[in-house]
């Protein structure tokens, strides 16, 4: 079974795409009905991990929140930066992520606990990147479950429990791979949003005008960033044998 991408993130959580796939058949021939690997049981329904960071739907920590800092502090976005009642507000005075608090991601269903394996189905890599809240540039180690971290099913969600202080100043990447599925059996599969940034070619041309007639232009100029991010996230992922296709 190849285990692929369902989201990337870092410091956070990347879930690499399940069995979403595209044909160039014409729509007039039937395909099939859409079929679980490995074993090819029909799906029967369908889990998909939360992903959209233009609503805020995000796994936390992610270091889309670092994106345009000078001081290595948060910098979520803020209606009003001086209402200090607000928590996005009172994130931007951290200085980046806990080292001991649990990562999470959200699914939109409840996940099978005994899919999510640590070290299988969930791994981590200490990675480094282009700059804060950039993109990866390379995995330096892969970390050890069940010594340096514990992934665990909560609901319909993944929380990955650090068993040891994380280094300081220094950057993770938690890749979820279909290997997760619903109480069925049905695999996991990646956001739309997700999906749209896994694309190898930009979301917007030379112009800034979106080259998918289906994404408005300002939506697409929002997510080609996070296109280019999500294409290193997967390229380093693709080096420790994880197949994002």
């Amino acid at each position: 079974m190849r285990l692929k991408y369902l989201i990337i993130t870092i410091i956070s959580i990347i879930i690499l795409q399940a069995c979403s796939s595209s044909s160039n058949a014409p729509r007039a021939v039937n395909t099939g009905p859409a079929t679980n690997p490995p074993n090819g049981d029909p799906v029967t329904a369908v889990i998909t991990a939360s992903f959209d960071p233009l609503n805020g739907i995000l796994p936390f920590p992610i270091n889309l929140i670092l994106s345009g800092t000078t001081d290595l502090t948060l910098n979520p976005p803020t209606d009003d930066p001086t209402d200090f009642g607000d928590p996005a507000v009172a994130l931007s005075a951290l200085d980046g992520f806990s080292t001991i608090a649990p990562w999470g991601t959200a699914f939109s269903v409840e996940v099978a606990p005994a899919s999510v394996t640590s070290g299988q189905s969930v791994r981590i890599f200490e990675v480094k990147l282009t700059g804060p809240g950039g993109g990866v540039t390379e995995i330096v180690t892969e970390l050890q479950p069940g010594v340096d971290y514990v992934a665990v099913a909560n609901g319909a969600g993944i929380g990955i429990v650090p068993l040891k202080a994380l280094k300081q100043l220094t950057s993770y990447m938690a890749v979820i791979t279909n290997g997760v599925t619903d109480a069925a059996g049905n695999v996991a599969t990646p956001d739309t949003t997700y999906f749209i940034t896994q694309r190898t070619s930009p979301l917007v041309d030379a112009n800034g005008n979106s080259t998918d007639p289906l994404i408005p232009d300002a939506n697409a100029a929002a997510l080609e960033p996070l296109r280019q991010l999500t294409n290193l996230q997967e390229l380093a992922a693709s080096s420790a044998g994880i197949d994002p296709a």
